[in-house]
């Protein structure tokens, strides 16, 4: 009998010694083992998988409707812990704490839900929430946003099964108090997108941004089989980037629009890199919500066109994937269970040999 309890006791610890003992919550294995075969800037072009958009709607399903730029893409590279869309464990909401933007007032949902295509097959998706810029205060802090207007913005996971990157899009503005509608002010869709880039580096961008409408280089194409269009754009001119329908397939860096620097929140440092590509959204007013507050009075268009990528990791040695993952994480189930059958074994043996 001890013989046989030694032999069953090693087979159940063996299976659980192999077994991972922790995992990061909400974050699937198959996922992790995907990321390598992203596209090397973290997400998939919409336009070229499934008939995605890269602006919102704001009504209905209807592209031809008014829409908001997804101007900002948290990269499917980024550390796997950070694309977990939670508020412990140095998740989603927890790094969007950092840059200074909270959930919801009070957790009351307002506003218009609205719905983007990232052309992941899924079709048009209700947004994930809404974070408002929280005036220093994560608790009560969105309620001023919402009552006295600020920076804002909704976003989408591209995790359809026929684009699942894993990427985050964001839509960021900046609103007028609720008095006045909640309407975005002048150039409020570069401002908003500038302003959440400046709190994740700690750069302060002048006014006009010098990016806005700037010549593209550096061709990098989603498929790697695109060329570039021949319509690009000068510094100053209002004529459309390289693409007039944010359709070409070919994505651009632009010249100086990379910026990096660490956030923290809650015993979590973050360092973002940012980087401002140009080629997936238009440089143009058309289609865009609010397109008659936003347009700026030189005649420059609602939004220039650009799309600010980032790519989010822990920003020290204390707060990496791994560290973090073996000192936080919940035990996986597997492990709970296997666990518990060397309990029982050992239980059950020390009884009969008794």
């Amino acid at each position: 009998m001890a013989f046989s309890l030694k032999v069953l006791s090693t087979l159940v610890l063996t299976l659980a010694a192999t077994t991972p003992a922790t995992c990061i919550p909400g974050y699937p294995k198959s996922r992790r083992q995907q990321s390598s075969s992203v596209p090397d800037l973290g997400f998939y072009d919409p336009h070229l998988v499934d008939g995605g958009y890269m602006l919102t709607n704001s009504y209905n399903e209807d592209p031809n409707q008014f829409g908001e730029p997804l101007n900002i893409i948290i990269s499917a590279h980024s550390d796997p812990a950070v694309l977990v869309d939670q508020g412990s464990y140095g998740g989603l909401r927890n790094y969007f704490q950092s840059l200074g933007f909270s959930s919801e007032c009070l957790g009351a949902s307002s506003g218009t839900q609205q719905t983007a295509n990232l052309g992941d097959g899924r079709g048009y998706v209700t947004q994930m929430a809404v974070i408002r810029w929280d005036y220093g205060n994560p608790t009560i802090g969105t309620c001023e946003e919402t009552l006295n207007g600020g920076n804002h913005f909704r976003y989408w996971r591209q995790n359809g099964s026929e684009a699942d990157s894993g990427a985050y899009f964001l839509a960021a503005s900046y609103e007028s108090p609720l008095a006045q509608g909640h309407t975005i002010v002048m150039d409020g869709y570069n401002l908003g997108r500038d302003q959440v880039v400046g709190n994740a580096t700690q750069y302060t961008f002048p006014y006009p941004n010098p990016l806005n409408y700037a010549q593209p280089t550096s061709t990098v194409s989603i498929l790697g089989n695109a060329t570039t269009a021949s319509t690009s754009t000068s510094a100053i001119a209002s004529a459309p980037t390289l693409n007039s329908n944010g359709a070409t397939g070919v994505i651009t860096f632009v010249p100086n629009g990379q910026f990096s620097g660490t956030t923290s929140a809650n015993g979590y440092t973050y360092k973002t890199s940012v980087t401002y590509v140009s080629g997936l959204l238009a440089n143009s007013s058309i289609g865009v919500n609010h397109g008659d507050t936003v347009t700026t009075p030189g005649g420059l268009p609602a939004q220039d066109g650009l799309v600010a990528v980032f790519m989010v990791t822990f920003g020290n040695a204390s707060t990496t994937t791994t560290t973090n993952a073996s000192k936080n994480a919940a035990v996986s189930p597997s492990f709970s269970v296997y666990s518990g059958l060397v309990v029982l074994v050992i239980t059950t043996g020390l009884l009969i040999l008794a």
